[in-house]
Formats: structure tokens, sequence, C-alpha cells
């Protein structure tokens, strides 16, 4: 979806390259036999038909820039959004993961459970934290703070170090989804910048190209189509308020609070 910025500088910019496009080869040639410009001896004459014809090019360039960006920045907030999606659906999985085998060792310990492999606390909800705590666990659990004592509980696992692995496990399941999801996002601000710059490209050559298109114009007599360029021209080239899509949040706003999704999505970006 186009900004409401760059649906005005392109229309101003069709405007402009249809009065060109229309009209610039039988203006140039009047410019050309009423205001020729000197030219060095042995220079190629000045043709003001290829001058505009030149123009009109360049709003074309300028146009195709500016939405090539804006599509390929569109794209890739699609793929931070699948990114997060991911890094969520790994972080719920990892947390029953953590939830049982805190619980399981909890019934095996009891008091001692926590002090053999986990931090005190509740189970954190944010990727970070919880990457943390995954890793810090399964360390405990190899290298235990209290003695092991093999326990049967039904329904969990007193293979300490198989709980580790399943820990190590999720944990690098998480990270991975967490540095994927920081990728997309670093590569999302980078689109934002050169989308940025795509429409400031834009609106510069629909302000450059116009006034010099209506000059030109005025100057051949015609001062009917020099006053449409202006009107195209001076169309407000930049909205009044921003609609595009701001860059993703960092690392650390970007999660979220709680293990609610929809908390997530609302503390994140409003898309840069």
């Amino acid at each position: 979806m186009r900004s409401e910025e760059t649906f005005n500088l392109m229309q101003s910019a069709r405007e402009i390259q249809v009065a060109i496009d229309a009209d610039g080869d039988r203006i140039g040639g009047l410019l050309n036999e009423k205001h020729p410009l000197p030219v060095e001896e042995a220079e190629p004459v000045f043709d003001y038909r290829l001058h505009l014809r030149a123009l009109s090019g360049q709003l074309g360039g300028a146009v195709g820039g500016a939405v090539g960006a804006e599509d390929e920045h569109s794209d890739q907030l699609v793929r931070v959004s699948r990114a997060r999606d991911d890094r969520d659906e790994v972080a719920e999985r990892s947390i029953g993961v953590l939830v049982s085998a805190r619980q399981g060792l909890e019934g095996l310990y009891e008091r001692g459970g926590f002090e053999l492999a986990f931090l005190s606390g509740a189970t954190p909800q944010r990727p970070r934290r919880l990457v943390e705590q995954l890793g810090q666990s399964a360390r405990l659990l190899r290298r235990p703070a209290v003695e092991r004592r093999d326990l049967k509980v039904k329904g969990f696992s007193v293979d300490l170090d198989a709980v580790a692995a399943g820990l190590e496990a999720e944990e690098k399941d998480l990270r991975a989804a967490i540095d994927r999801s920081d990728a997309a996002r670093k590569k999302a601000e980078g689109t934002l910048l050169a989308k940025r710059d795509a429409v400031d490209v834009l609106r510069r050559t629909v302000i450059w190209v116009g006034r010099t298109t209506e000059g030109l114009f005025h100057l051949a007599g015609e001062d009917e189509l020099a006053e449409r360029i202006r009107t195209s021209t001076r169309r407000p080239l930049r909205s009044s308020e921003r609609t595009e899509e701001p860059a993703p949040d960092s690392p650390a706003a970007a999660e979220p609070a709680s293990d609610s999704r929809a908390s997530e999505s609302e503390a994140s970006e409003s898309p840069a």
C-alpha cells in the first residue's frame, strides 16, 4: 500500500510526464526556433525536444525507484512478521518443556529441585530471558549444586542428562529463531532507509523537473499548459502526517511483557 506522500508524488509525476509526452516535441520545436541556445563551434546543437524527453525520463526513473523501494520494504515487513511468529511459536514450546522439567524436578527433590537445576521464580516469558534460563538450567543439570538421587516419578524422566539435552535442544532452536527475527528486523530497517531515500529523490525530481518544464512552456508562450504544470508541481508533496510504516522496534522493545502474543503485536512495530 502506497503512503499518501508517495501517492501524491506519483500523481504529480504522471501529470507532468503526460504534458511533456503530449506537447514536448511541439513546444521544443518552437523553442528551438524562437530561443536557440548558443553553443561552441563544433559542439552538437542544443535541442529542447531532447531536453524535455530527458526530463520525462528522469521522472519515470524516480517513480520506478520509489515504487521498487516501497515494495521491497513492504515485503520485508511481511518477513519480519513471519519471523516473529516463528520465534513466538518456538518460545511457547520451550516454555512448556522448561515448565515440565521444573515441575518434575521440584516433585523429585521437593525443596532441592530449584537448587539442583533452576533459578527461583516464575518461568520467563520473554524469548531472550527464556533462552538464557534454558541454557542455565541445562548447565546446572549437567553439574548439579546438590547430590543427585535416583528417584522415579510417574510420567517424568529421572534421566537428568536426558532432561538437560532436551533443554539444550530448546535453547538452540529458540536462539536460532531469535537470530532470524533480529536479522529480519535489521534488514527491514535498511529497506526503510532505502525507501525514504527513494521518496526524497522522487520529491526533488518532481519539484525541479516540474519547475523547469513550467518555465520552458512559459518561454514558448504556452501559458495555459505551464499553469497546469505549476498546479501539478505545487500539489502537497509531503503528507501532513507520515503514513508509512515505522522502522521495526529494537530487540528489547520488541519482546512481549507477557506470554500474550497480542500484547507483543501492540507493543512492537506500528512497520517503518
